[in-house]
């Protein structure tokens, strides 16, 4: 009986597994005809006139899920064959892939763009492009500039270590954003949960910042 039952859980997680990757796998392809979609003649942008361009030329748009899965998925979008043309996207979800039952306000997608909008018009070299921010079924789609150097800073990040060089430009372009009015209840509803991380990144910060910590 419970070499039966331990077959049985083996059996739902493989169907989970699958039923999570063939999710995954439409996702991506939504993606694609979204953004192809959206590169034309008519766009303001000139990564998407570009692209425009490829397909009409024959060529195909591709996604690479880089991370996520529970609350969103991030992409390396490209031109097959000419990877120079290429997009950075985020779809994010309305609810949690673990808890279908809670709900996570798609308003966080909205104010993520606009504050990269607004960020671009202060420090216009220190962020990439946004492009756009759209309604794809009951989820959100942002898509920006892909900037290279943005892997640099993600595997500091991962390697849990600081290019020193990079501290001055952060540094000023941070003082700039911190200088600008604002509205106190912009992106409120995560206010409380960045309060409770706050003390935590608090601290991680201050160490990389000293010579000493290891």
């Amino acid at each position: 009986l419970k070499q039966n039952c331990g077959m049985v859980d083996t059996m739902d997680q493989i169907e989970d597994l699958q039923v999570a990757e063939n999710d995954k796998e439409l996702k991506k392809k939504i993606v694609v005809e979204v953004i192809s979609s959206h590169c034309n003649d008519l766009s303001q942008f000139k990564d998407l006139r570009l692209i425009g361009d490829a397909l009409k030329g024959g060529n195909k748009l591709e996604a690479e899920v880089l991370t996520g899965g529970l609350t969103n998925f991030s992409y390396k979008v490209v031109v097959a064959g000419a990877p120079e043309l290429q997009l950075y996207a985020k779809l994010a979800f309305s609810h949690s892939a673990c808890d279908p039952n809670t709900f996570f306000d798609l308003e966080r997608t909205v104010n993520e763009f606009k504050m990269m909008e607004r960020f671009k018009a202060i420090d216009p070299d220190s962020v990439a492009i946004p492009y756009l921010c759209i309604d794809v079924e009951d989820m959100k789609l942002l898509v920006t500039q892909w900037s290279p150097p943005d892997e640099q800073w993600a595997n500091q990040l991962i390697d849990g270590t600081v290019d020193i060089r990079i501290i001055p430009k952060l540094a000023s372009s941070l003082a700039k954003l911190h200088c600008v009015d604002f509205d106190p209840n912009f992106n409120i509803s995560v206010k409380e949960t960045y309060l409770t991380c706050f003390p935590l990144q608090n601290k991680l910060m201050t160490n990389l910042c000293d010579p000493e910590t290891k």
